[in-house]
């Protein structure tokens, strides 16, 4: 089954305030200058969405910020499994465990299984996003 990845998905072209070129399908945060993205200071960050393409630094970016796309992830995921980032500045992600007592913010579901690095499918949402106690 083939996906369409850009088909529905809100999305946008920003200016990378950073060297993205190794980032492709990694999370990113809002910049510091108008209509800017950067990769995230923590797993802590506000997520902005997941840069689909390989800018340089201040070339254009292109982010989705909800809907299907590809991201890279940073452990063993299982599709299903809620999506939150990993806890350092790599945008990646991890599986989010309900219940563990950990705040983190959820920006997706898989929905295929990968392992540490590759490349998954997942339904991505920040829109609404922000810092939660599962």
């Amino acid at each position: 089954m083939a996906i369409n990845y850009d088909a529905g998905a809100i999305q946008s072209t920003l200016t990378s305030e950073s060297d993205l070129s190794s980032s492709q399908y990694t999370f990113v945060m809002i910049g510091t200058a108008d209509l800017s993205c950067k990769s995230p200071a923590d797993g802590n960050s506000e997520p902005l969405g997941v840069v689909t393409n390989k800018p340089a630094a201040a070339q254009a970016a292109s982010v989705i910020h909800a809907g299907v796309t590809q991201v890279k992830c940073g452990g063993t995921i299982t599709r299903g499994d809620l999506l939150k980032l990993t806890a350092d500045t790599t945008g990646r992600v991890q599986a989010a465990t309900p219940g563990s007592g950990d705040s983190f913010t959820i920006v997706g579901r898989a929905l295929q299984s990968g392992a540490a690095n590759e490349i998954i499918t997942a339904l991505v949402g920040c829109l609404n996003s922000g810092n939660h106690e599962a």
